[in-house]
């Protein structure tokens, strides 16, 4: 089965994940070159239930129910993804190395709003909630101020919505 079908349905591909198929497919190839993703599914359909939880923050249920797969499927499959990805971040991810990169970034900022100056970045962060994580995984530091079970990230990024830097923090309740 073609999980990426052809142009046709990318503006529906695009609402329904919020990435072109053409990234969805470079991504999922630069994970593969990486570190495989194993499991029952095939890697695109694991990777298709990662991008809507990303881009949705549904529930394990609800994607569970829309992709007809265990919820603890969907839970393993989430984790799975974020550990591939975390093993090629390094990669895509790039910080400006030189000061002729800062001061373009910064441009492009100024370009957007005169009234920002010195701009190396938009930074935003946020907790993605989960259901409780099996025992083995020690589900108490998992658990953010508002007592749900989370992980806490943030991401930098530049004008043209490149990702500069992301960090998944270390597990909340150490922290708080």
């Amino acid at each position: 089965m073609d999980w990426f079908a052809d142009e046709y349905y990318d503006s529906i591909f695009r609402k329904m994940f919020r990435m072109s198929q053409k990234t969805a497919q470079w991504t999922l190839k630069r994970i593969s070159e990486k570190s495989p993703l194993n499991g029952d599914y095939p890697p695109e359909f694991q990777f298709m239930i990662f991008l809507r939880f990303m881009a949705t923050g549904d529930s394990y249920k609800s994607l569970s129910g829309m992709f007809e797969v265990p919820t603890s499927t969907v839970c393993n499959i989430i984790h799975r993804v974020l550990i591939c990805l975390n093993s090629i971040r390094r990669d895509i991810i790039k910080l400006p190395r030189n000061l002729e990169e800062l001061r373009e970034i910064s441009n492009g900022f100024r370009k957007i709003c005169k009234e920002i100056v010195f701009c190396a970045g938009a930074l935003d962060g946020t907790n993605i909630q989960f259901e409780a994580p099996d025992k083995k995984y020690s589900p108490r530091y998992y658990i953010d101020r508002k007592r749900n079970y989370s992980i806490n990230t943030q991401a930098i990024c530049d004008t043209r919505h490149r990702f500069l830097y992301a960090y998944t923090g270390e597990l909340l309740s150490e922290k708080n």
